[in-house]
Order: C-alpha cells, then sequence, then structure tokens
C-alpha cells in the first residue's frame, strides 16, 4: 500500500503542464527575460497570501486584530533543466471578528486586512524585484466540524528590472477553502482540506532596454490543493500539526511578445509541500503560530509563516 502511494506521488510529480515561453532568453535575436514575462505565472498567489490567519482555520470566540508576516525561497523547474530562483516576502494586517450565527447552526467570522506583498526572482544574468500593496476581506463559515472559507483582494505594484524600463501591474485573487475535522481518539483531530485560488493578473506594456516592446497579455491562473492536517489537541490550548500538501497549477496561455514576435511556451509542474508547526492560544485570548513548510517537485524550496492574534474587546 505505501509503495502505491509513492508511486502515485512520483506520477503526479513528473507531470508537467504547458504555460508560456520556452526557457531560452533569446528568441529571433531579441534578448528577453523569462523570469519577468512569467513573473504572475511562477509567482501567482496561494494561500499563504491571502486573508486567512490560521493555518488550521478553527472557530476562533475571540475578536481582534492579527499580523502574519511569512518569506519563502523557491527554485522553479520551467522544463529543460532551467529554473528561476523565487524569493518571496510579505506581512499581512488584519482584523477579525467574533462569530456572527446564521440560520440552520450555521456560524461566521468577517475578516479585513491590507498587506504588503514582494519578490525577488533571478534567471541567467537577470534580475527583478516586485512591490505590491493589497487590500482584501474575507468569511469563514462553520457548521458543527465543517469549515470553510472564502477570500478576495486586489492590489497593484511596479517590478525594477535590470533589462527594461520598470513594469507596472495589477492582480485580484480569490481563494476558496473547504474542510472537515475529524476527531479521533487521545484528543487527535485529522482536517482533510480542499482548497482552490484564481488570479487575474494584468501587466502594462513596457520596453526594454534598447527600446523594444514589451507586452504581457492578461493572465488567469488557478491552483488547486488538496491537502491533509493532523494536530493534537494538548493542555492549555497548544496544538503542534502537520501539513500535507499536492499543489497544482492550471494556467491560461499567454501569447507575449517581444517587438511583436511571439514567445514559445515553457511548462511548470506541480509539486509537495510538507511541514509542520505549533499554535498556542492563551486565556486572554490572544494567539500566535509558526510554521515550516518545505516543497519538493516543481518546486524546490522552503517557506517560513508566523502569525499573531491579539484580542480587542467584545463585539
Amino acid at each position: 500500500m505505501i509503495k502505491k502511494f509513492f508511486i502515485i506521488i512520483f506520477f503526479i510529480l513528473s507531470f508537467k503542464l504547458p504555460v508560456l515561453a520556452e526557457p531560452e532568453n533569446t528568441y529571433d535575436g531579441i534578448k528577453y527575460d523569462i523570469s519577468q514575462i512569467n513573473e504572475n505565472i511562477i509567482s501567482f498567489t496561494n494561500t499563504t497570501i491571502l486573508g486567512l490567519y490560521s493555518p488550521l482555520l478553527l472557530k476562533d470566540n475571540t475578536k481582534g486584530l492579527w499580523t502574519r508576516p511569512y518569506v519563502s525561497y523557491d527554485k522553479v523547474n520551467i522544463g529543460n533543466g532551467q529554473h528561476v530562483d523565487l524569493t518571496m516576502y510579505g506581512n499581512l494586517l488584519g482584523f477579525e471578528t467574533d462569530p456572527k450565527t446564521w440560520k440552520n447552526n450555521w456560524q461566521a467570522t468577517y475578516l479585513g486586512y491590507v498587506g504588503y506583498r514582494g519578490n525577488r526572482q533571478n534567471y541567467d544574468s537577470e534580475e527583478n524585484v516586485s512591490n505590491m500593496g493589497l487590500a482584501g476581506g474575507a468569511v469563514s463559515f462553520y457548521n458543527k466540524d465543517f469549515f470553510g472559507f472564502l477570500a478576495l483582494d486586489a492590489g497593484g505594484g511596479k517590478t525594477f528590472t535590470n533589462y527594461s524600463r520598470d513594469i507596472n501591474s495589477f492582480s485580484t485573487n480569490a481563494a476558496l477553502r473547504l474542510g472537515y475535522n475529524i476527531n479521533l481518539k487521545n484528543n487527535i483531530t485529522v482536517q482533510p482540506n480542499y482548497i482552490m485560488s484564481y488570479t487575474y493578473a494584468k501587466t502594462f506594456n513596457s520596453t526594454d532596454n534598447s527600446g523594444n516592446p514589451l507586452t504581457t497579455k492578461d493572465l488567469n491562473a488557478v491552483q488547486i490543493s488538496p491537502s491533509l492536517r493532523v494536530f493534537a489537541n494538548l493542555k492549555n490550548d497548544f496544538k503542534p500539526f502537520l501539513i500535507i500538501d499536492m499543489v497544482f497549477p492550471v494556467l491560461s496561455n499567454e501569447f507575449d511578445s517581444v517587438r511583436n514576435v511571439p514567445l514559445p511556451e515553457i511548462s511548470l509542474y506541480p509539486f509537495i509541500e510538507y511541514g509542520g508547526g505549533v499554535q498556542k492560544k492563551w486565556e486572554n485570548g490572544s494567539s500566535a503560530f509558526i510554521q515550516l513548510l518545505m516543497r519538493n517537485g516543481g518546486r524546490t524550496g522552503v517557506g517560513l509563516l508566523l502569525g499573531v492574534k491579539y484580542p480587542v474587546g467584545k463585539m
């Protein structure tokens, strides 16, 4: 049984998805930067940078203010032995209400957040640094052991490169997460999840240092991630947890061009995330967590996520 499981995982990680441009950095004699033209493809959003506070998504009866900084480093496989070095970092600041009662035993909490998202990409001898501000809202909903989460945000920013004029961009992101808590003996909870996110990104046209036009059409991207979380409910509201995710990027084809010459295609690959962390809540309603995830497959790297929530009284 275990052998069959690893054979299935190997098959999934070997499957490639065609996307944008071939990993050559010249085409028809024109120099272009693969990591910038595909920037939104390579680093499009996931639930790490949307407005969810806790990775366990447990109902919290305390409204409060929260912050969750993150940083990650990855090598993103784009086919033919080529990769892009990607560093992502940022922080979200948010507010969460106490639970509101709906009909038929449903309860919901509402969230609003603002944040900063940055990334640094290196491919061949070229480098991009992107900075973006964003704002969004979300709702989490609960009915006994079933839970869900829906978030929407939008933002804009600028990318600085060593090969072109500064490039402006806009994106909007949505994420849906559904799950169920299966409570076992010895205070162990198994939590299967289904996570899906959507990104629409517009990169405004620019020119390279030689004056050649850089043209990128709008991007539509979906990320699908079945996930499993296992955590223990220990004394003093102390919860260590383990996470395993399979992440599938499902991307639309863009027709990028330099000097009106279309660029060929590259490929992205699914990847697996695994790791864990610990979450703690105190008597005054404040809480904190730390999470560390490793990645292998289409991405190889590590990501660190921290979170702190402070109560602000009753609503």
